[in-house]
Parts: structure tokens; C-alpha cells; sequence
């Protein structure tokens, strides 16, 4: 069984971006999600293990410090390795400006992945 902590917030304060919600995942071998669409923004940052993400026909393999972006309305797949599955923490957020703070970042359809070194921070932060 996938072990998992979600924090979801119902509440909207904000209009430009605003925190859909967030949460930490120890996945199981193959344990999947999708193929599906979401109408919100989320970023998943892989701490340890490996999976695979899919979007817009493209496949990526990814690992310890990689991460991903789902952009909203994407239909996208993803699920852990089945003998070093991941373990990921991820970020659902909307807003009406969330798409252009996303893109001023270097995130768009064509980039949807990203590196960092900064993984224990922004564990602490989620």
C-alpha cells in the first residue's frame, strides 16, 4: 500500500496563485497515476527511486533530483519503477497569473522538467 500524507486546502485567499494543495509520497512498485487530466498546476520533486512520466507523447525516466510539472488540461501518466520505486513530495497550485509565474520560471509544454539541488529545502517548506 502507498504511504502518503495530503494536505488539502479548500479555501481560496488569494486570486493570482494560490496553493491547491500538497503532499509526501512513498510509492509502492508500479503504483500509477493516469492517464488523466488535472485543471490545476502540480509539481512533483522525486526524492529517492525512480519512476516514469508521460506527457504529450514524450516519456521521461526520472530520478533523485529531477522533477516534473503537470500543466493543467495535459493528459499525463506516471508511476513508480518496480524494483526502486520513488518516493516524491508535490505542490498543486492554480490562479489566475499561475501559468505566467510558472513560464517565468522556464516551465512551459515544451520544458516540463527540471533539476534541483535544493531538494531538502523544499522538502521542508511542503
Amino acid at each position: 500500500m502507498e504511504k502518503s500524507r495530503v494536505l488539502q486546502l479548500p479555501d481560496v485567499k488569494f486570486e493570482d496563485i494560490y496553493l491547491c494543495f500538497c503532499g509526501y509520497s512513498e510509492c509502492q512498485p508500479l503504483h500509477s497515476f493516469g492517464p488523466t487530466t488535472r485543471p490545476n498546476y502540480i509539481v512533483h520533486y522525486i526524492v529517492s527511486g525512480e519512476g516514469t512520466y508521460k506527457v504529450n507523447e514524450k516519456t521521461y525516466h526520472l530520478g533523485p533530483g529531477q522533477g516534473f510539472v503537470i500543466e493543467p488540461g495535459s493528459m499525463t501518466f506516471y508511476q513508480a519503477d518496480e524494483k526502486n520505486p520513488w518516493t516524491y513530495f508535490w505542490v498543486g497550485f492554480s490562479g489566475k497569473h499561475a501559468g505566467e509565474y510558472v513560464s517565468d520560471l522556464g516551465i512551459n509544454s515544451e520544458q516540463l522538467i527540471f533539476r534541483s539541488e535544493k531538494g531538502d529545502d523544499l522538502r521542508n517548506i511542503v
